[in-house]
Parts: structure tokens; C-alpha cells; sequence
């Protein structure tokens, strides 16, 4: 673990400028950079050190954060300087991407003599420097030591995703990328059914705590069931399951309403069950859809 004396963050929008403002808020030497002088004003009314000179922002930091809407951006965006700049830098980069985004851009990087990390935000702005916050981080486990403790100023959850360069962006886009969007609009979905079927907003609103509480049970029980192979049925078995989900899809359809993730839901539970796994529990359906 090693502490540097600058870090520069280019990109000044909300997730750049959240991670600005928490690492110069607990002590941490930083500048920020961005192409229009807009974003910079309040982080430079903070007390904050800030430039739209990316040569100097990176000449003087040994790590170099980006926060920019593409790696196509950040690769446009490092390569206006020269590479003696970049010669012996960390880069440490949070855009979103595939797998092969990240594998380019490591190659990009090491061209330049840089080293590279290739990292993932697991939150909204508000959510940085919070100490259950994930960024995770992957690449060589000796760069993770040397940027953990930076890393962490901004999540204390943070982690090493390993050390295939592409890791990141996988587990983004399986986690808080398609499962948490997944959840979030299942949700406005179910909302809409309650409230066109006459359930007050305040009553939706006390039902979002149990159900989040029953999920995070049910997935640390399902995570057991998957680490030992056991797909026997102790709570409900998938039968259960899929006459409840058809119950669901009665009501919907008598308000007329289009319910795309209940279907869904439907859907792979009546695949399942047609599977002969009626009997099992949640973690058969894991080998069906493998």
C-alpha cells in the first residue's frame, strides 16, 4: 500500500467531481481537469486545485484517474500530450466498457511506458467515499497494493477484481450494471401495477424494505447453495415458485396492463420446471440456463 504525493482526476462532471471533492476532503493531494472551465468553478470555490492544462495535471501526479465517458475519450484525451508525460504513471481508468475495451487500453497504456488499472464504479455520485462503497479494481495485484489506500478513500468496500485486466468491466456489467438495472425497472414495473390496481404510494413504500431484506437473504442463501452443488429445495421449490409467478401474471393481465419482467420471470420458471427441476430449488436454474 503506498500513499503518492498528487493524484489527478480528469473528467469534471458529477462522478469526477464527487471523487475530487472526497479525495481532497480527506487530505489527499489532488487536481482536477477538464476541457471547459464550467465544471471547475465550484470544485475551485471548494479550495480545490484545478486546471484545463492536462500536460500539468498529469506532469505533476503519479496517478492518473479518469473519469470520461468512453475509452475511446480517454485514449483521445491522454494522447494530445506526449508520452514522456505518461512514462511511469498509473493510470486508473472508470469508464465503462467491454472486456476488450480493457485489454486495449492496458496495451494503449503500456505503449506509453504507463501502467494501467482498469476500474469500476459501483455507485452514484452521492454514494463516494461512503465506507460501504465498491470501486473495484483489476490488473497486476502489484499496482492494487500500491493504489489501495487512494482507492479506498473513495470506497471503504473497495476490492482487487483479479488480475485479467478485464474483470472490471465483467463484473459491471453482470452486477451493478445489468442486475441492479434489471432490479430497479422490475421495480418501476411492479409500481406501476400497484398503483394502477389502487395501492397507495405510501403503502408501495413500506413494502420496498421487507422485499430488499427477503432478496439479500434469499441470494446469500442461493450463493451457499451454488458454492456446495445443492440444488434440493428447502424453502419453496421452483413449482412453487412458478404457480405464485402465474398467480402474479393473472393479476397484470386483468388490468390490462404489459409486465415485460414478469413475463420473463415466467417465462424461465416454466422453462425450468418443463426441465424437470419442479422439485428443486432456486440453484438448479443456475446448470438449466448454463
Amino acid at each position: 500500500m503506498s500513499a503518492f504525493s498528487r493524484t489527478a482526476v480528469l473528467g469534471c462532471g458529477l462522478m469526477g467531481s464527487a471523487i475530487i471533492r472526497t479525495l481532497h476532503g480527506k487530505g489527499h493531494a489532488v487536481v482536477g481537469w477538464n476541457r471547459s472551465v464550467a465544471p471547475l468553478l465550484p470544485l475551485q470555490e471548494a479550495g480545490i486545485q484545478v486546471t484545463t492544462d492536462l500536460s500539468s495535471a498529469v506532469a505533476g501526479s503519479d496517478v492518473v484517474v479518469t473519469v470520461l465517458s468512453s475509452y475511446d475519450v480517454v485514449r483521445s484525451v491522454l494522447g494530445t500530450i506526449g508520452l514522456p508525460q505518461l512514462s511511469g504513471k498509473i493510470i486508473v481508468n472508470l469508464s465503462s466498457g467491454s472486456a476488450q475495451d480493457a485489454r486495449d487500453m492496458r496495451e494503449w497504456a503500456h505503449d506509453r511506458n504507463a501502467e494501467y488499472v482498469d476500474g469500476s464504479i459501483w455507485v452514484l455520485p452521492n454514494m463516494i467515499g461512503a465506507p460501504d462503497t465498491v470501486l473495484s479494481c483489476a490488473g497486476p495485484i502489484e499496482l492494487w497494493e500500491r493504489i489501495e489506500h487512494t482507492i479506498k478513500l473513495l470506497g471503504g468496500a473497495s476490492f482487487h477484481a483479479g488480475e485479467a485486466i478485464e474483470n472490471g468491466n465483467v463484473l459491471e456489467a453482470c452486477f451493478p450494471g445489468a442486475f441492479y438495472m434489471t432490479a430497479q425497472h422490475c421495480f418501476v414495473e411492479s409500481l406501476v401495477r400497484a398503483k394502477r390496481l389502487g395501492i397507495d404510494l405510501n403503502v408501495i413504500t413500506r413494502a420496498v424494505s421487507p422485499s430488499m431484506r427477503l432478496l439479500q437473504n434469499s441470494l446469500d442463501d442461493l450463493l451457499s447453495k451454488i458454492a456446495i452443488d445443492d440444488i434440493s429445495a428447502y424453502e419453496a421449490s421452483l413449482d412453487v415458485w412458478s404457480h405464485a409467478a402465474e398467480g402474479y401474471g393473472k393479476i397484470s393481465s386483468a388490468a390490462g396492463l404489459h409486465s415485460p419482467f414478469l413475463d420473463v420471470l415466467r417465462g424461465q420458471l416454466r422453462s425450468a420446471v418443463d426441465a424437470g427441476l419442479g422439485p428443486r430449488g432456486a440453484a438448479a436454474v443456475v446448470a438449466h440456463l448454463e
